[in-house]
């Protein structure tokens, strides 16, 4: 039985954030992607954006361009754009995971603190 994933655009900074929600979604390590079944994910969210919404998607909408053109280098027999595509996409998804971290630690530390 396969289960149909559900987000709304809104719900996520960008499309990082939302990347990084289907990785966590399947308990996985960023560096344990499995890029194919993430970039299919990913499509079929981006792919439910209504034209009402398409202003506040052209992001989300550029890294599924992005994600495609990586789909389709994965396709071909040892292809080393594929891999440096797929490495560049872990590197980004490493900083953002780190700053989205750093920021809930500096907001936790801001608790209480009045300037």
């Amino acid at each position: 039985m396969e289960r149909t994933i559900e987000y709304h655009l809104e719900d996520f900074t960008g499309p990082l954030d939302l990347l990084l929600a289907l990785i966590s979604k399947h308990k996985k390590s960023i560096y344990d992607i499995e890029i194919h079944t993430l970039i299919d994910q990913y499509l079929q969210v981006v792919g439910s954006v209504g034209p009402d919404e398409m202003d506040s998607a052209s992001e989300f909408v550029a890294m599924a361009a992005r994600l495609v053109q990586m789909k389709s280098f994965l396709l071909l027999p040892k292809s080393e754009e594929a891999e440096r595509m797929r490495e560049e996409l872990t590197g980004l998804l490493v900083e953002y995971s780190a700053c989205k971290e750093i920021a809930a630690q500096l907001c936790e530390m801001a608790k209480g603190v009045y300037i």
